[in-house]
């Protein structure tokens, strides 16, 4: 007996070496993968980690306030307007990454619109971060929301939607370094249901290189099979009719009408499945607009892009875009 459980032990042990072993050849793999393609170094072999940093953006308002320089956010523009605000949604595209306050999306709608922004758009988020924005306080049971506090009625939503949203809507961390669990939520009783809203030891065990290199590489390719087209659209579809939903019943006691919610294909790199999305999502009432529809012009050119910046539009493609947006939208 005593030798099986020293078998047994030894074997456990063995498990846990490989582990580590495969964990730092994946480190490397990763590294050199980054130095070479993105020309710039991940951090040093580690697994420290944090809950998802919109948890803390609940409980104030500094991540759009400018007071919180590690979690950047717009604050609101144009408030010496006093028409009904606009919102936005999304990640660094529609936050604007790397462009002073008027040179984005939101500085534009503004100024030609006349009307207050609150660009509640975040660089590295997405579909989970404006849906968690939307019922935070059911997510985490506190008996205030935020969001509702620090942004009035809206009649008109925008989101700016790229390729990548499909992907951080299922990896557990962002990238391969990042410190902050991904918000995740799971389709349950065809609702949204938070997942990770703590950090637990299973979250340590896929902060391992190895786990998120697995992950990251099945994620992957679950998205670009077509057998999973349908599945993906409508979790896509059911993120924006959740958030549309809860919205809505916030805002109704103010302004007892339906919202004008727009979502914009940015296709920089083609959206998968964009034209199965297309339909559902017009199909429940909401408006969609392509920017590859809009102009003929290519937003990938240095013209339109900040290709020495992770590729993200500059504000000459925000000066294109916004005119034809506010048109096509009818806004």
């Amino acid at each position: 007996m005593k030798k099986i459980f020293l078998i047994f032990l030894s074997n456990i042990f063995l498990i846990i070496f490989l582990f580590f072993i495969l964990d730092i050849i994946s480190y490397q793999i990763i590294k050199i993968d980054h130095k070479k393609n993105h020309n710039w170094e991940i951090e040093d072999y580690g697994h420290n980690i944090n809950k998802p940093y919109l948890l803390d953006c609940n409980s104030s308002n500094n991540c759009f306030s400018g007071l919180n320089g590690a979690i950047p956010g717009r604050k609101p523009i144009g408030l010496e307007y006093k028409s009904t605000p606009l919102v936005i949604f999304g990640c660094s595209f529609a936050y604007g990454s790397y462009l002073d306050v008027n040179q984005t999306l939101g500085y534009k709608l503004s100024e030609i619109l006349k009307r207050p922004v609150y660009n509640r758009a975040l660089p590295g988020n997405g579909l989970q971060g404006m849906f968690f924005q939307a019922r935070s306080s059911n997510d985490i049971n506190n008996k205030e929301n935020i969001f509702y506090k620090f942004v009035p009625y809206s009649d008109t939503v925008i989101y700016v939607m790229i390729d990548d949203h499909y992907r951080r809507i299922l990896v557990d961390f962002f990238d391969y370094q990042c410190k902050e669990i991904n918000l995740r939520y799971i389709l349950y009783k065809n609702k949204l249901k938070l997942i990770n809203n703590r950090i637990n030891i299973i979250d340590y065990i896929k902060s391992f290189y190895f786990i998120r290199f697995i992950n990251h590489h099945y994620v992957q390719d679950y998205i670009y099979n077509k057998k999973n087209a349908e599945t993906l659209t409508d979790l896509v579809l059911r993120y924006f009719i959740e958030t549309r939903n809860e919205l809505e019943n916030k805002w109704q006691n103010q302004e007892n009408k339906k919202l004008k919610f727009i979502i914009v294909f940015y296709d920089y790199y083609e959206i998968p499945y964009k034209e199965i999305l297309r339909q559902k999502l017009e199909k429940n009432n909401f408006i969609v607009i392509d920017t590859d529809e809009i102009t003929k012009e290519d937003l990938s050119s240095e013209k339109y892009n900040m290709i020495e910046k992770d590729n993200h539009p500059n504000e000459t493609a925000w000066n294109l875009l916004v005119p034809l947006i506010i048109k096509k939208a009818e806004l």
